[in-house]
C-alpha cells in the first residue's frame, strides 16, 4: 500500500513539473500587461461605493413595501446648508406614498447604469493595457 501511495505522489510530481514547469519553444512569451492601476483602483472604489448605495436602496425599498397605511416607515431627510444648522426632517411613508418609492427606483436604475459604465471602463483599460483597443470608428489601435 505504501508503494502505491509513493507511486501516485511521484507520478503527480513528474506530471506537474513536466506539464507546467517547462515551456516549449513554439509558445509565445507572455505579454506584460500595462494597465493604469491608479485609475483601476479609482474605478473599483467607485464601484464599491455604488454597491453599498444599491444595498441601502434595496433595504429601503423592501421596508417601504412592508409599510402599510397603519404602520408607516419613518424616513429621515437631511440636506446640507451651511447657513442653517438644523437641516433635517422626518416623514412617515407608507404604500400610499408611491411617488417617493418611484424616485428611489429611478436612483436605483441610475446607479445600476453607472455600475455598468464602470465595468465598461475597466474593459477599456484592460484592452488598452494589453496593446489593443477600439477607436471611435471601430478599428483597432495598436498601443
Amino acid at each position: 500500500m505504501m508503494w502505491y501511495i509513493l507511486f501516485l505522489i511521484l507520478t503527480f510530481a513528474v506530471g506537474f513539473f513536466y506539464g507546467h514547469g517547462t515551456k516549449s519553444d513554439d509558445e509565445e512569451p507572455e505579454q506584460e500587461t500595462a494597465i493604469d492601476f491608479f485609475r483601476l483602483c479609482e474605478i473599483i472604489e467607485d464601484m464599491n461605493s455604488i454597491k453599498n448605495k444599491l444595498k441601502q436602496i434595496d433595504r429601503l425599498l423592501l421596508d417601504l413595501q412592508l409599510a402599510d397605511s397603519d404602520n408607516g416607515q419613518e424616513i429621515n431627510l437631511s440636506w446640507s446648508d451651511s447657513s442653517k444648522p438644523d437641516n433635517h426632517y422626518s416623514v412617515i411613508i407608507n404604500n400610499d406614498n408611491n411617488c417617493f418609492a418611484e424616485e428611489i427606483k429611478k436612483e436605483q436604475a441610475r446607479l445600476r447604469s453607472h455600475l455598468l459604465e464602470c465595468v465598461d471602463e475597466i474593459e477599456r483599460l484592460r484592452s488598452y493595457g494589453n496593446g489593443y483597443g477600439n477607436d471611435k470608428k471601430g478599428g483597432e489601435i495598436n498601443g
